[in-house]
């Protein structure tokens, strides 16, 4: 579309996701990894990554907690 949406994010955190634990299934979807690194190589998301405030893991927080 020529500008970025929440779902590249989307797109791109789930197929980060999807490679780590299912790594056969990832390799099926090609766009995944096309997307994703086509994705990081924008100026400001390199930019961001590089910065020592990057969240780089975990995928969940702990505090991702449902407490009933």
């Amino acid at each position: 579309m020529g500008y970025l949406t929440l779902i590249d994010f989307q797109i791109a955190e789930f197929g980060h996701y999807l490679e780590k634990v299912s790594p056969q299934t990832f390799a099926k979807y090609s766009f995944l990894g096309r997307t994703r690194t086509a994705f990081n190589n924008l100026p400001e998301i390199k930019k961001y990554y590089e910065s020592e405030t990057a969240v780089k893991a975990p995928f969940t927080s702990q505090r991702a907690v449902i407490v009933f």
